[in-house]
């Protein structure tokens, strides 16, 4: 589990980076860059943070996290001068802009992931899905580093780990999830504060807007598996779009009799974003995201297609009946 060499001796022998905050901005990507940050930063460095997406309240507690500028790549790479680029936490390019085609970054990227289908092409690559998050992989970073590990620090990693093992329930959390975490806990991490912000925080109209979710929640004919779908126009007569990983989070995965779910929603015209959740530790739903080119982790995956709701769905049911004859899921 040591950190590559190349890698290592990237961000020791250079002074400033730039990093960013995926695309929906979640726990781990905030969380470890923002450590990251602070931890190069003790030791004298430049990191500079950005994100094109704003910032989710969610995380608005944690030290720092006003240091991410909303900006595009393309405009990040023109204000920042930076020696090295550090992609964290993001397996594709889809996941760090919005903008197609890429700009060329003119500077050495580092990547370190832990989504076993990560598909950024550098010889700085850091990739390992034995971790549950990328959180942890930056606590083993800082400490091969020799950076001290401050209360701040903890948090922000915490903040990482819980969001990404489902506060350790979901199916990839392992006994190094558990150790790390209670390291950063006796460190000074605030593990009430991320546990309350990440699991006790529901807005009352998010959990309204479940509704028709919950009555559109649809059983196989064989028991396997589950899901529902939102239209455009239930959520048009919603106070508030839920957000369905929240959703798959809380009842997709957690179904007696299953082995996984899904969730497909089209919040915008033409374009339908799924959510899986696998209940069963032999189920990977990531066989099912890859066929609707999407990713993830065994236990949690998502996709987006650009179709309309109907054609997505039975896009879904394809690939869950392809992947089922054989015999995969």
């Amino acid at each position: 589990m040591s950190v590559p060499t190349p890698v290592l001796k990237s961000i020791i022998e250079n002074d400033s980076f730039l990093a960013h905050a995926h695309l929906g901005p979640d726990a781990d990507s905030i969380g470890s860059t923002l450590a990251l940050k602070l931890g190069l930063e003790s030791v004298g460095k430049v990191v500079h943070i950005y994100c094109e997406d704003t910032i989710p309240e969610f995380a608005s507690f944690l030290p720092h996290v006003d240091q991410f500028a909303v900006s595009t790549l393309e405009d990040a790479l023109k204000i920042y001068d930076a020696d090295i680029y550090l992609s964290l936490d993001s397996a594709k390019w889809g996941l760090i802009t919005h903008h197609t085609p890429v700009p060329e970054l003119h500077l050495p990227l580092v990547n370190i992931d832990h989504h076993s289908d990560n598909h950024l092409d550098t010889p700085l690559a850091w990739v390992d899905s034995q971790y549950s998050s990328t959180a942890e992989m930056v606590f083993h970073l800082l400490n091969e580093l020799e950076i001290d590990i401050t209360p701040q620090i903890a948090t922000c990693l915490l903040f990482g780990i819980l969001g990404d093992t489902g506060a350790f329930q979901n199916l990839n959390t392992d006994s190094n999830s558990l150790r790390i975490a209670a390291i950063l806990k006796d460190k000074g991490g605030d593990y009430i504060q991320c546990l309350i912000e990440l699991t006790r925080s529901q807005e009352f109209l998010e959990l309204k807007a479940w509704q028709p979710l919950l009555e559109n929640l649809t059983l196989s004919s064989d028991g396997s598996f589950v899901y529902s779908t939102l239209s455009p126009e239930e959520i048009a007569s919603l106070e508030k779009s839920p957000q369905i990983g929240l959703f798959a989070n809380a009842i997709i995965g957690k179904i007696n009799g299953t082995k996984f779910g899904a969730v497909l929603a089209e919040k915008q015209s033409g374009i339908t974003k799924g959510a899986l959740r696998s209940r069963h530790p032999d189920t990977d739903v990531t066989l099912i995201a890859r066929l609707l080119s999407g990713g993830g982790h065994p236990g949690a995956a998502g996709f987006r297609l650009l179709k309309p709701l109907k054609e997505a769905k039975q896009d879904f049911l394809n690939a869950v009946e392809y992947l089922q004859k054989q015999g995969k899921i």
